[in-house]
Parts: structure tokens; sequence; C-alpha cells
């Protein structure tokens, strides 16, 4: 090999079935390396210590290391192998850039997850493009300044989008552009979001959890979650919401769980939650008398538990 990869592997006639897994492991990852010039592209080189199921690599020109993590899926009823890949910053002074340029891992075999903790990956483009076995995508306190749309260009069965502790401020349509619509999850927390595009959400129909908690969206309209027609779980806690406007929740015919905790409400339309017919449970702050919360809350003949600021309302309420 051109490049220095070492594995340490114990000598013994006699292994364990962990160390036969460790050296296979290693073995797999070697000739992966070796077989494909792309991955001495990306790696400088992979070290891993005895018993252990995960290969630790350096990408050059980086301060990032990723942790390779072989695992066993099932894929339509078939069992495969699939990988999983966990970058972090290794040398937090130096802070480089990850290059993660479009198709850097494209070769790599069946990604299925992966997560950037803490390490700068701006300006990555398509670096997973074609990995059709990838659903999972992770990304914390990466000082992203704009939602990375061309990151997630090429990857057509994601399900899951975990994105935390950034600082862009607007979302839309246009940055949702190259996620798939068969998205499940998506959590957008503490990322200092202010705005949200009219219809942003609106191509996921199969989407049943979003969480924009703890940003700093002021106000919502009826364009706000427009399209989100499968969501069971949305979670507005921490904003600085104001305004909800008629028609906010309208086509949100699905929704079970309603959170909006610790907002800064001038006030609620009366209407703001009727057309929520399978709601069973809604948070939401204010000061509010039993009676407005009633109001705010009636006709909605499945909720099992309910806070209106001050007001704990339970299954006994009769409507």
């Amino acid at each position: 090999s051109d490049h220095n990869f070492t594995f340490s592997v114990k000598k013994n006639s006699e292994m364990k079935t962990s160390e036969i897994f460790f050296v296979l492991i290693c073995a797999i990852m070697s000739y992966l390396i070796e077989a494909n010039s792309d991955y001495g592209d990306i790696f400088e080189y992979c070290t891993s210590t005895e018993h252990s199921s995960t290969v630790t690599c350096k990408p050059w020109n980086s301060s990032a290391k990723v942790q390779v993590i072989q695992k066993e899926s099932i894929i339509d009823g078939y069992k495969v192998e699939t990988y999983q890949l966990i970058f972090t910053e290794d040398s937090f002074p130096e802070f480089r850039t990850l290059n993660l340029t479009e198709g850097a891992y494209s070769h790599f075999p069946a990604i299925k997850y992966t997560a950037f903790h803490s390490v700068n990956i701006d300006g990555a483009s398509a670096p997973f493009i074609n990995q059709s076995l990838l659903d999972s995508v992770v990304m914390m306190n990466n000082d992203l300044q704009e939602f990375p749309r061309d990151f997630f260009r090429g990857i057509p069965n994601l399900k899951s989008i975990e994105i935390s502790g950034q600082n862009f401020s607007t979302l839309s349509a246009d940055l949702f552009s190259e996620i798939p619509e068969n998205l499940v999850i998506m959590s957008l927390e503490r990322n200092s979001v202010k705005d949200i595009g009219s219809m942003a959400f609106s191509k996921f129909h199969k989407l049943e959890e979003l969480s924009l908690m703890d940003n700093l969206v002021t106000e919502l309209d009826y364009t706000s979650f427009e399209g989100l027609d499968n969501l069971n779980i949305l979670n507005l806690n921490f904003n600085e919401i104001i305004t909800i406007k008629y028609g906010t929740f309208d086509s949100l015919s699905n929704l079970r769980v309603l959170l909006l905790d610790a907002n800064r409400f001038d006030g609620l339309p009366g209407s703001v939650f009727k057309n929520l017919k399978y709601l069973e449970t809604v948070e939401f702050s204010g000061n509010w008398t039993e009676h407005t919360c009633k109001y705010l809350l009636e006709g909605l003949q499945y909720l099992t538990y309910a806070v209106c600021g001050n007001i704990i309302i339970d299954t006994t309420i009769k409507r």
C-alpha cells in the first residue's frame, strides 16, 4: 500500500470469537481501502485496537477523524453488512475544513448512518451521492451559517435528519430541495432559525416528526406547515413565537402531539386547534384563565393531556 494503514492483531492459534470478528473487520477495511484508490484519496491512515469492531481513520488534510463501524442490517428481508461513519474533531485548535467534495464517499460500501460532531463541513457538496442505503444523517455543532442544501444531493432513501447547534436563520423549500420527499423524521433544534419560508415543508408528505425546538421563530401562518398531512409530532418549544395566524395548523390532519411551551404569545385565534381532530397532547405557554383554556381546546375528543399556561388539563374535563 502507498499509505500507512496499521491494524494491531493478536496472533493466537485459538482465537476467541471476538478476536476472529476483529480480524475480519480489519481485513475487510484493509481490502476495501487497498482495492479502490478512492479510499486512499479519503484516508491518510486507519488504525484499530485489539478486540475492537471499530476502525478509526484519518481523512487527508483535516483535523477530523472518522470512526468506521460495521453493522448487520436487515434490508428487504436480507441481512446486509452496512457501515456507520462518525466524524469528530480531533484537534480543536486547528479546526480545519473536512474535505467533502462530490462523490467523496460514493464508492464506500453500504453506508447506512453518518454523523458529524463539531467538525467544520462548510461547502460540502454531494459527498454521499448514490449511497442508496444511507438513511440517517446527524450534524451537531458544525458552525454552519446556512442550511447545507447541497450536502444531501444524491441520497435517495434518506429517512432521518438531525441538524443542531448551527447558525442559520432561514428555512425554505429551496434549501430543502435536495432532500428526498420520503423523509420521516426531521430535527432542526438550536439553530437560530428566525424565518420559516412559505411552503418550506410542503413536499414532505411522509414526515411524521418535526422538531424546531429552541430556535428564534416569532410568527407562524397557514403556509408554515402546509403539506405535512402525515405529521404526528410537532415540537416548537422554546422559540420566540408571538403570533400564530388563523389556519396555521389546518393542514396537520394527523397531528397527535403539539408542543408550544416557553413562547411569547400575545394571543391565540379561538379556532387555532379546531382542525386537529386527533390531537392527544398539547402544551402552550401564556397567561390564560381556565375558561379560555377550555374554549381553546373545545372539541378535541382524543385529548388526554394539556398544559395551558399554568393550567394542567386532563381527561376528566367534560366538553
